[in-house]
């Protein structure tokens, strides 16, 4: 998971830590009052360099710069736990942790060997016990750890759906685009046939109205019988757009006999259909 800015509960968390940590070094007795205020400026610094690393994204825009405070960060925390050696300040410690951990696409091993370089240091200088505090650091590092591999996975996981998602869509477009052009070969093969067989007749009855008035008025009856069953083949055009499998019920041998018909006139041109049975479909 690569978070680019801290959340505002992290952000809210260090500042109740610098509160606490500044009242903490206020109530100590033996420290000047001089001494006192620059202890607390000196930890102010401190977060306003982790708020301005990361509200400016130096880790994006200015490398060299990022690494300098974050060192600074590092350093800095570890000077105030020598000194003082207070539970905020150990939490506190922890933040250059989950950013180089959280924060970014990748770990930067160079920080993280120097937190670990500073930390046993510190531990040396208050002469507290190596062991007994390395097992707690390495412990919160493998649980950092952890959590960053687990958002890691969630957010491959959710690029993967988005992905899904975005392929759902375009199967979608292509499937529009097919049902679009099934509709267009569907009215054209309902009467595309039929109008040009109707025109055929109405161009014979034009010819034929003067000469043979009884062929033409026949003729008439046939253009108006195809005008009549191409609206009942629209209707069927429409009944197979709702129904994707009602095509396959429609006869072939059928269809092939009412396209003949209609282009066949009472004294033109005869057609005949020879037909196979037991043909297979493909």
């Amino acid at each position: 998971m690569t978070i680019h800015k801290p959340p505002i509960l992290i952000m809210i968390f260090r500042i109740i830590l610098i509160v606490t940590t500044s009242i903490d070094i206020i109530l100590r007795p033996q420290l000047a009052i001089l001494l006192k205020a620059a202890f607390i400026f000196g930890i102010i610094l401190l977060h306003m360099n982790d708020h301005f690393r990361n509200r400016y994204q130096l880790f994006e825009s200015n490398r060299m710069l990022y690494y300098i405070s974050m060192v600074a960060s590092i350093v800095g925390t570890g000077l105030y736990l020598i000194q003082f050696d207070s539970l905020p300040l150990n939490f506190y410690f922890v933040f250059p942790i989950v950013e180089i951990f959280l924060y970014r696409p990748w770990i930067q091993i160079g920080l993280l060997i120097f937190h670990v370089f500073v930390f046993v240091t510190v531990m040396f200088v208050l002469k507290e016990g190596v062991q007994q505090a390395l097992f707690p650091y390495l412990a919160m590092l493998l649980l950092i750890y952890l959590f960053r591999s687990s958002s890691r996975e969630k957010e491959k996981g959710n690029l993967l759906n988005a992905e899904l998602m975005e392929a759902n869509i375009k199967l979608k477009e292509i499937t529009i685009v097919k049902e679009r052009t099934r509709i267009a070969q569907e009215l054209h093969d309902s009467i595309g046939h039929a109008l040009i067989a109707l025109k055929m007749h109405l161009e014979f009855a034009e010819n034929m109205i003067d000469t043979n008035p009884k062929k033409s008025k026949e003729v008439l009856g046939k253009a108006l019988g195809i005008s009549q069953a191409s609206i009942t083949d629209l209707r069927k055009a429409v009944d197979v757009l709702k129904d994707d499998q009602a095509w396959k019920r429609i006869k072939l041998r059928d269809s092939l006999n009412d396209l003949i018909e209609s282009l066949q006139m009472t004294g033109g041109v005869r057609f005949g259909l020879f037909f196979d049975e037991h043909c297979r479909e493909y």
